[in-house]
């Protein structure tokens, strides 16, 4: 993610790498994914954008996957509990562009998902706590 990513006319100072901007060449941008996965993933996000309105213009803000000047973060609070940091950053954080890097997300070889019933929560009780960041 070092290089430079241009949007709208001026650098980006956060940046996002999401399976949801297939690269170049790519047909397939999540290898691996059962259909019931899929829709989680897409629910989640089509909650994210109506929840926190500065997430619109990020296709994936749920990314785990980000960098950003540090400055960005300056005076602000993060309480984020669960793993949706991004999410949050985007609705608190002094932003001006947002360029996301595409890559391809694979199903994991090993261990399992933490995505259980206190995700679900944590992440709904994120969402009401970011809806009032406009």
């Amino acid at each position: 993610m070092t290089q430079t990513c241009k949007h709208n006319g001026g650098e980006a100072n956060c940046r996002v790498l999401t399976w949801l901007s297939p690269p170049v060449k790519c047909r397939e941008v999540v290898v691996g994914w059962s259909p019931e996965r899929k829709i989680i993933s897409d629910f989640a996000t089509y909650l994210a954008h109506l929840f926190v309105p500065r997430a619109k213009n990020v296709k994936d803000p749920l990314s785990g996957f980000f960098a950003f000047k540090r400055d960005i973060l300056w005076g602000v609070s993060l309480e984020s509990r669960g793993f949706k940091l991004l999410l949050e950053i985007l609705a608190k954080a002094h932003y001006k562009r947002v360029c996301e890097v595409p890559l391809v997300f694979r199903e994991r070889r090993t261990g399992k998902s933490k995505l259980n019933l206190n995700e679900y929560l944590l992440f709904i009780s994120l969402l009401i706590s970011l809806a009032k960041y406009k």
